[in-house]
């Protein structure tokens, strides 16, 4: 997965605040591959900056890294946001510019999900997937016609 993303990286850790700031999405946001925002949280970004790379883009895939039970989780960002990022338990998967139709690349995350949530490693309920593990470990298969996984998408 390494050689056709531009990014795989955790979010950040967070100062969290009651109201304003930016949007975080944590792990109880992702779940049944689409993204909740009920659950999210705000982080004051004026005494803590959060890089440009982790402000979620349409396309991205977040996948939760941490916990037995919630590790693996996938969900695909469908819609342009703005002042959102995720803490430091969900993975920021981002593919390279126009390698993908946006919808195959969440797809065929979502099709290995599983697979995914089998690569943690640790003990007691503090399982943790490793960045390195997603880039090595992990083979993204594809047509390079855009159009041809636009097809598979919708069929």
């Amino acid at each position: 997965m390494g050689e056709v993303c531009e990014l795989i990286n955790r979010g950040v850790s967070p100062k969290y605040i009651e109201n304003g700031g930016m949007i975080v999405l944590n792990q109880k946001c992702i779940r049944d591959h689409s993204i909740n925002f009920e659950p999210s949280r705000f982080h004051d970004a004026k005494s803590k900056k959060v890089s440009d790379e982790k402000n979620i883009k349409k396309g991205d895939v977040l996948i939760n890294s941490t916990g037995t039970g919630t590790l693996g989780r996938v969900a695909q960002v469908r819609e342009e946001l703005q002042n959102v990022t995720v803490d430091s338990h969900v993975t920021i998967v981002r593919p390279i510019p126009n390698m993908f139709f946006i919808d195959f690349f969440g797809w065929a995350l979502i099709f290995i999900e599983k697979e995914i949530a089998k690569r943690g490693e640790g003990c007691g309920g503090q399982t943790e997937l490793a960045r390195s593990t997603l880039k090595k470990d992990f083979l993204i298969c594809f047509p390079k016609s855009l159009k041809t996984q636009q097809t598979i998408v919708q069929n």
